[in-house]
């Protein structure tokens, strides 16, 4: 569970970093919605802000 975590909050920084904090984008490239998208950088902690 820990595993799947840390990859989770990997791809969700490298898709942010990627798309320059774009939340719409970052959720079209890892093929998820922006409501997931956002539950998931918001339960792990991660503001799309900083990658603006």
């Amino acid at each position: 569970e820990d595993a799947v975590a840390a990859v989770e909050q990997e791809m969700i920084i490298d898709a942010l970093k990627h798309t320059r904090g774009k939340i719409t984008h970052a959720a079209q490239m890892l093929g998820t919605t922006v409501r997931k998208f956002a539950y998931k950088a918001k339960r792990y902690g991660i503001d799309y802000r900083h990658y603006r």
